[in-house]
Protein backbone atom coordinates (compact mmCIF):
# COMPACT_ATOMS: atom_id res chain seq x y z
CA UNK A 1 0.00 0.00 0.00
CA UNK A 2 1.82 3.41 -0.79
CA UNK A 3 1.60 6.25 1.51
CA UNK A 4 0.90 10.08 0.92
CA UNK A 5 2.73 11.78 3.73
CA UNK A 6 1.63 15.34 2.12
CA UNK A 7 -1.83 14.30 2.89
CA UNK A 8 -0.91 14.41 6.67
CA UNK A 9 -0.63 18.21 6.76
CA UNK A 10 -3.68 19.02 4.83
CA UNK A 11 -5.60 16.75 6.95
CA UNK A 12 -3.87 18.25 10.27
CA UNK A 13 -5.03 21.66 8.57
CA UNK A 14 -8.70 20.74 7.87
CA UNK A 15 -8.93 18.73 11.65
CA UNK A 16 -7.89 22.06 13.71
CA UNK A 17 -10.26 23.89 11.03
CA UNK A 18 -13.45 22.07 10.96
CA UNK A 19 -12.81 19.70 14.24
CA UNK A 20 -13.66 15.51 14.45
CA UNK A 21 -16.65 15.79 10.82
CA UNK A 22 -13.75 17.09 8.69
CA UNK A 23 -13.24 15.85 5.71
CA UNK A 24 -9.75 14.26 5.39
CA UNK A 25 -8.24 11.66 2.79
CA UNK A 26 -6.92 8.45 4.02
CA UNK A 27 -3.39 8.74 3.50
CA UNK A 28 -2.93 5.19 2.58
CA UNK A 29 -6.03 4.68 0.03
CA UNK A 30 -6.85 8.88 -0.81
CA UNK A 31 -10.60 8.04 0.40
CA UNK A 32 -12.46 11.07 1.96
CA UNK A 33 -13.25 10.29 5.55
CA UNK A 34 -14.34 12.28 8.25
CA UNK A 35 -11.50 12.94 10.79
CA UNK A 36 -13.34 11.25 13.63
CA UNK A 37 -14.10 7.80 11.06
CA UNK A 38 -10.29 7.53 10.66
CA UNK A 39 -9.86 7.59 14.84
CA UNK A 40 -12.21 4.89 15.08
CA UNK A 41 -9.75 2.90 12.38
CA UNK A 42 -7.22 4.20 14.20
CA UNK A 43 -8.43 2.77 17.70
CA UNK A 44 -10.06 -0.36 16.24
CA UNK A 45 -6.38 -1.22 14.64
CA UNK A 46 -4.17 -0.45 17.80
CA UNK A 47 -7.28 -2.30 20.23
CA UNK A 48 -5.88 -5.61 19.90
CA UNK A 49 -1.96 -4.58 21.38
CA UNK A 50 -3.91 -2.19 23.92
CA UNK A 51 -5.97 -5.45 25.12
CA UNK A 52 -2.96 -7.06 25.12
CA UNK A 53 -0.89 -4.10 27.54
CA UNK A 54 -4.01 -4.02 29.31
CA UNK A 55 -4.28 -0.38 28.28
CA UNK A 56 -8.32 -0.25 27.06
CA UNK A 57 -9.33 1.72 29.87
CA UNK A 58 -7.80 5.02 28.45
CA UNK A 59 -9.74 4.26 25.07
CA UNK A 60 -12.80 5.36 27.15
CA UNK A 61 -11.31 8.59 27.57
CA UNK A 62 -10.65 8.74 23.63
CA UNK A 63 -13.98 7.43 22.33
CA UNK A 64 -15.44 10.34 24.65
CA UNK A 65 -13.39 12.75 22.87
CA UNK A 66 -14.22 11.42 19.26
CA UNK A 67 -17.77 10.93 20.61
CA UNK A 68 -18.22 14.45 22.17
CA UNK A 69 -16.48 16.41 19.46
CA UNK A 70 -12.74 17.93 20.34
CA UNK A 71 -11.94 21.86 21.20
CA UNK A 72 -12.51 22.87 17.56
CA UNK A 73 -15.99 21.06 17.16
CA UNK A 74 -16.88 23.43 20.54
CA UNK A 75 -15.28 26.36 19.42
CA UNK A 76 -17.32 25.94 15.75
CA UNK A 77 -20.69 25.26 18.18
CA UNK A 78 -19.68 28.47 20.38
CA UNK A 79 -19.17 30.42 17.06
CA UNK A 80 -22.05 30.02 15.70
CA UNK A 81 -24.15 30.22 19.19
CA UNK A 82 -22.66 33.43 19.48
CA UNK A 83 -23.83 34.81 15.91
CA UNK A 84 -20.54 34.63 14.07
CA UNK A 85 -18.83 37.51 16.47
CA UNK A 86 -15.21 36.88 16.91
CA UNK A 87 -14.58 38.63 19.50
CA UNK A 88 -17.15 37.10 21.56
CA UNK A 89 -15.49 33.71 21.09
CA UNK A 90 -12.44 34.88 21.45
CA UNK A 91 -13.59 36.16 25.25
CA UNK A 92 -15.24 33.24 25.82
CA UNK A 93 -12.06 31.18 24.82
CA UNK A 94 -10.11 33.51 27.20
CA UNK A 95 -12.46 33.33 30.07
CA UNK A 96 -12.40 29.53 29.87
CA UNK A 97 -8.71 29.52 29.76
CA UNK A 98 -8.42 31.68 32.78
CA UNK A 99 -10.67 29.31 34.64
CA UNK A 100 -9.33 26.42 33.69
CA UNK A 101 -7.45 24.60 36.66
CA UNK A 102 -4.42 24.49 34.57
CA UNK A 103 -3.74 28.35 34.32
CA UNK A 104 -0.98 30.27 35.29
CA UNK A 105 -2.75 33.22 37.16
CA UNK A 106 -3.51 30.57 40.19
CA UNK A 107 0.28 29.64 40.47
Amino acid sequence: TQFFPRYLEQNRWQAMKNGLEALILDPYTGEKITMKEQLYRLLDFVRPKAQELGSLPYFDLAEQIINDGNEADKQNALYKKLGGDLVALEFEIAKKTFESPFSFQKI
